[in-house]
């Protein structure tokens, strides 16, 4: 294990996606339909739960992108003390 500075401290990931609906460069897959399964009842109110299975897809990978170490003055986690007098 090395360290090549590929990531740098105090920096963050910023991902430009295409949200273009008609594109269809992402997309949801759906393994199951939405299940709906009670949970136990202690009051007069019916509780219960909706399960949904799947995956956000890349169908287009290349129409995406990350650009890796953005660093902004109003992180207050960048690894700098200012300091004030």
């Amino acid at each position: 294990m090395f360290d090549d500075n590929n990531i740098l401290p105090g920096t963050s990931d910023v991902f430009v996606l295409d949200l273009i609906p008609t594109d269809e460069a992402l997309k949801w897959l759906e393994f199951l339909p939405p299940v709906r399964l009670p949970i136990a009842r202690l009051s007069a109110a019916e509780r219960f739960l909706v399960l949904q299975f799947g995956a956000l897809g890349v169908i287009k990978p290349e129409w995406h992108s990350v650009i890796r170490n953005v660093n902004s003055r109003f992180n207050v986690n960048a690894g700098f003390e200012f300091t004030t007098k």
